[in-house]
Protein backbone atom coordinates (compact mmCIF):
# COMPACT_ATOMS: atom_id res chain seq x y z
CA UNK A 1 0.00 0.00 0.00
CA UNK A 2 1.14 3.36 -0.97
CA UNK A 3 -0.23 6.98 -0.98
CA UNK A 4 -2.09 9.44 1.66
CA UNK A 5 -2.69 7.94 4.87
CA UNK A 6 -3.49 10.91 6.89
CA UNK A 7 -6.83 9.06 8.40
CA UNK A 8 -5.16 5.37 8.43
CA UNK A 9 -6.70 4.73 4.67
CA UNK A 10 -3.44 2.61 3.82
CA UNK A 11 -3.81 0.25 6.58
CA UNK A 12 -0.54 0.27 8.02
CA UNK A 13 -0.97 0.78 11.39
CA UNK A 14 0.18 4.68 11.63
CA UNK A 15 -0.87 7.83 10.28
CA UNK A 16 1.12 10.27 8.56
CA UNK A 17 0.62 12.71 5.52
CA UNK A 18 2.07 10.75 2.77
CA UNK A 19 3.88 6.77 2.08
CA UNK A 20 5.45 7.27 -1.14
CA UNK A 21 7.31 3.98 -0.73
CA UNK A 22 4.67 0.32 -0.39
CA UNK A 23 4.14 -0.98 2.72
CA UNK A 24 2.43 -3.74 3.70
CA UNK A 25 -0.87 -4.09 5.10
CA UNK A 26 -1.39 -4.62 8.84
CA UNK A 27 -3.23 -7.40 9.01
CA UNK A 28 -2.81 -11.28 10.14
CA UNK A 29 -5.80 -13.32 8.97
CA UNK A 30 -6.51 -17.08 11.50
CA UNK A 31 -5.29 -19.87 9.76
CA UNK A 32 -6.29 -21.16 6.50
CA UNK A 33 -7.86 -17.68 5.43
CA UNK A 34 -6.07 -15.61 2.38
CA UNK A 35 -7.28 -12.89 1.11
CA UNK A 36 -10.17 -13.50 -1.96
CA UNK A 37 -11.00 -9.66 -2.54
CA UNK A 38 -9.68 -6.50 -1.69
CA UNK A 39 -11.56 -3.25 -2.47
CA UNK A 40 -10.44 -0.03 -2.06
CA UNK A 41 -12.51 3.57 -1.60
CA UNK A 42 -11.50 6.94 -1.97
CA UNK A 43 -9.86 6.91 1.74
CA UNK A 44 -10.78 3.28 3.49
CA UNK A 45 -10.42 0.11 2.31
CA UNK A 46 -11.76 -3.47 2.59
CA UNK A 47 -10.86 -7.10 2.14
CA UNK A 48 -12.85 -10.18 2.32
CA UNK A 49 -11.18 -13.44 2.96
CA UNK A 50 -12.19 -17.00 1.51
CA UNK A 51 -13.75 -17.64 4.76
CA UNK A 52 -16.24 -14.60 3.96
CA UNK A 53 -15.03 -12.82 6.88
CA UNK A 54 -14.59 -8.65 6.08
CA UNK A 55 -11.73 -6.98 7.34
CA UNK A 56 -11.94 -2.75 6.66
CA UNK A 57 -9.35 0.23 7.29
CA UNK A 58 -9.28 3.85 6.78
CA UNK A 59 -11.21 6.93 6.84
CA UNK A 60 -14.40 6.27 8.97
CA UNK A 61 -16.16 10.08 9.23
CA UNK A 62 -19.25 8.64 7.64
CA UNK A 63 -19.19 4.98 9.41
CA UNK A 64 -17.32 4.27 5.88
CA UNK A 65 -15.84 1.38 7.69
CA UNK A 66 -19.45 -0.47 8.79
CA UNK A 67 -17.98 -1.29 12.42
CA UNK A 68 -20.58 1.00 13.77
CA UNK A 69 -18.35 3.84 15.12
CA UNK A 70 -16.97 7.11 13.23
CA UNK A 71 -13.51 6.58 14.19
CA UNK A 72 -10.72 6.22 11.89
CA UNK A 73 -9.42 2.68 11.31
CA UNK A 74 -5.23 2.66 11.25
CA UNK A 75 -4.87 -1.03 10.73
CA UNK A 76 -7.06 -3.83 9.33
Amino acid sequence: MWGRKCYGQLGTGSISEQQAVPQPLSLRLPDGQTPARVHMGAEHGLLRTTAGEIYTWGWNEHGNCGNNSTENVCSA
